[in-house]
């Protein structure tokens, strides 16, 4: 994609989003929690554990997986080093090279990382269900069978997008009446599921099934993966997901699987190591140079899961919410200045590991913040300064 194409993309989302309030505030939510909240829970790093094939299910809570766990072996509870795809991706990953190691993937996100594998399949690319939005489980561990032939002597990681949303049981499609039923005459057919829970559009409870049922769906072929593999067989997750939590002391209640908030039900997922008979053999060969290129299709696809937000889009974003903050940490009476120093420092160390200042500066001749109208920003702002009220 041109320099000039993907600018334009970027900054059709950048207006896209301003059209609807309810992200905006979803998204200070965030920004807020992140600068509160911390873990002093072990994290596991998945490299240094020992499985021949790491099976990842995508945003399966671990009391989720508990209750539904297919398998004799019981789950056990770990915390993820990420609660997003992308910080799973760059904290085990990063620009490494790993030459002995194989990447099947159903998610798009792995298009993006850096990091350099043997191979990695993007199932995606092929199996895409275009009415259900997502790769479905059978089509995924077809695909992860005839690849694991293929790579007889690697490890292998497979990674299933189930329970990620889209929902693609019963319930998902009463989710979609739903959403059509409640953002009938608006613009907020756009919005993503998250931004209609807050909203209360569609039932907490409901979504919750919906997700439950995407597990459901997809165990079956994940036990048909397994009969068919060879080696230790590790059946995880790369994060969490949540569904209105209170995340840290800050009245603010969290959808979805926000980065960088390290909260309990976020980094916990399971871990069941399958018994096995032999031991697969790792060989290392070249590895392949990543596909980095943003294209339209990658980017169709992670907004079909609901990843609207754009890094340029987060940027500019997030470092407005931190403007807002610092002002209203230091406007707080009876607050001291070193108080008032300790919240602003705090937010900006979160502000900046969620984002960088690289994304901000002008590529391509012009600055993204110019693009936006000074009522549509005066609006937003407005809407960020009642991010507190219930």
């Amino acid at each position: 994609m041109s320099l000039s194409l993907l600018s334009s993309n970027r900054l059709s989302k950048v207006n896209r989003a301003l059209r609807h309030p309810g992200a905006v505030k979803r998204r200070l939510r965030i920004a807020l929690a992140q600068s509160f909240t911390g873990t002093d829970r072990a994290r596991v790093s998945y490299l240094d554990r020992d499985w021949d094939v790491l099976v990842i299910l995508d945003a399966c809570r671990y009391d989720l997986f508990k209750n539904l766990n297919p398998f004799d072996t019981p789950a056990q509870k770990v915390h993820s080093n990420g609660t997003h795809t992308t910080e799973f991706l760059e904290r085990n990953f990063a620009d490494g090279k790993y030459p002995n190691l194989v990447y099947i993937t159903a998610s798009p996100q792995v298009a993006r990382s850096s990091a350099e594998f043997a191979h990695v399949e993007h199932v995606w690319k092929n199996q895409w269900d275009d009415q259900k939005r997502t790769v479905l489980p059978e089509d995924m561990t077809d695909a992860a069978l005839s690849v694991s032939e293929r790579f007889r002597n690697k490890r292998l990681i497979i990674h299933y997008m189930q329970p990620h949303y889209p929902f693609i049981g019963p319930k998902g499609n009463e989710i979609s009446n739903q959403i059509d039923y409640a953002s009938y005459g608006s613009d907020d057919t756009e919005a993503r599921i998250w931004e209609h829970l807050a909203a209360s559009r569609i039932d907490t409870e409901l979504v919750q099934s919906a997700y439950e049922e995407n597990l459901k769906l997809a165990l079956p072929a994940v036990e048909r993966l397994v009969s068919h593999m060879t080696g230790k067989i590790v059946v995880t997750s790369d994060h969490g997901n949540i569904f209105g939590e209170q995340v840290c002391w800050l009245p603010l209640r969290i959808y979805g699987h926000p980065p960088n908030v390290p909260a309990p039900n976020l980094t916990a997922v399971p871990w069941v190591e399958l018994p096995w008979e032999e031991r697969r053999n790792s060989e290392e060969t070249e590895t392949e140079s990543p596909d980095t290129s943003i294209d339209q299709d990658v980017q169709q696809k992670l907004e079909d899961l609901g990843y609207v937000w754009t890094y340029i889009q987060q940027n500019i974003e997030v470092w407005l919410i931190w403007i807002i903050l610092s002002w209203w940490f230091w406007t707080q009476p009876g607050v001291t200045q070193f108080t008032r120093y300790t919240r602003m420092r705090n937010s900006f160390r979160a502000t900046w590991e969620h984002s960088s200042v690289r994304h901000l500066l002008p590529r391509h001749g012009h600055y993204p913040l110019m693009h936006l109208s000074s009522p549509a920003l005066l609006h937003q702002t407005t809407v960020l300064m009642r991010v507190t009220s219930p």
